[in-house]
């Protein structure tokens, strides 16, 4: 199986059979009722999260946490300084569920990643998406089906119209909950057959 249409599309070539597409297995944990995700001590906080942001991203994110008195703070995805956060937290310093933690209780999400647009997702935030092409060939399926491709994939996209948004996660909730139920669905299957 693959999580995504693009990768789906590759094994098919190499292989002429093309292989279920089902849900990251992010998406397969529920982390809204998880007891062990942390509650952090920051309030008031924008998630800063991937790399290869644009200049004119990182100036229109930094104008908006200030005029919405919003904390930038950044989880090292790969080595990230950056200087224009307010709080800088490596990853090797959290828990797994600290980490995911920070996500839960942030107010915004601003990232580059294909799991912080999943965790932004499970979490139902406002997402600023700086769409690169590699992260845009895992996710675009996703991102059509639920309706968001417009909105995230266009490259330049003005930071205040995605976190100004009208998320309509009662809309986006359920097409996630058919695909999660069908990833499921597809483990019973594959164990089942194992057994």
């Amino acid at each position: 199986s693959d999580r995504d249409e693009n990768s789906a599309d590759i094994v098919e070539g190499i292989t002429s059979v093309r292989p279920p597409v089902v849900l990251d297995p992010t998406w397969l944990w529920d982390f809204n009722s998880d007891p062990n995700v942390k509650r952090p001590t920051y309030e008031d906080y924008v998630i800063v999260y991937g790399q290869d942001f644009t200049e004119l991203y990182i100036e229109q994110l930094i104008s908006y946490a200030g005029q919405h008195k919003l904390k930038l703070i950044c989880l090292d995805c790969n080595n990230d300084n950056y200087e224009w956060c307010d709080v800088i937290i490596k990853q090797a310093e959290l828990s797994p569920f600290e980490w995911v933690g920070l996500f839960k209780y942030a107010q915004k999400i601003a990232t580059s990643t294909y799991h912080g647009l999943t965790f932004g997702l499970i979490f139902k935030k406002p997402i600023a998406f700086c769409a690169t092409d590699f992260i845009l060939s895992k996710a675009s399926s996703l991102l059509k089906e639920i309706g968001l491709y417009e909105l995230l994939s266009p490259k330049g996209q003005s930071v205040d119209r995605m976190l100004n948004y009208e998320w309509n996660y009662e809309r986006i909730v359920p097409i996630i909950n058919k695909k999660r139920k069908q990833s499921f669905d597809y483990l019973k299957q594959i164990i089942n057959c194992n057994v």
